[in-house]
């Protein structure tokens, strides 16, 4: 069964063969201003996956429903055989840069994660600006 193992919010995400890195972890989105724009990262693992090529989802979505980030592609995936983990506990690790993202309001904002057009997760984190009291 496909399922996401890590996904974390943070300022720059790196990813490679051999190993994932998130920097500046975030609990909270925090620009300068609201409203305002403002860059982050996305690390997330989705393990369990089957050989083969699979269409991964992210959507970030607004409290008021509005979707700012929409990135939708084909990945493959091919399961090393150099290692004794089972199928479903080894996958890949997907970092995405979201830049100049749009926040128009404070609130909760989440990540919809979809791997072949079935949703594996939902992801919160609260926005609020700096500028504000």
């Amino acid at each position: 069964m496909v399922r996401v193992s890590n996904f974390i919010y943070c300022l720059n995400s790196v990813t490679s063969d051999a190993e994932a890195n998130a920097f500046g972890v975030l609990s909270a989105i925090t620009p300068d201003f609201v409203p305002g724009s403002f860059s982050f990262s996305v690390l997330c693992s989705i393990l369990g996956l089957e050989d083969g090529n699979h269409s991964i989802k992210m959507q970030f979505i607004a409290p008021d429903g509005e979707i700012l980030v929409n990135i939708d592609g084909i990945i493959p995936y091919e399961r090393k055989t150099d290692n004794n983990l089972p199928a479903e506990q080894i996958g890949i690790n997907i970092s995405t840069v979201w830049q100049n993202v749009t926040f128009k309001q404070s609130g909760m904002y989440k990540t919809i994660v979809t791997v072949d057009n079935s949703e594996c997760g939902t992801y919160e984190i609260f926005v609020k600006g700096k500028n504000e009291v």
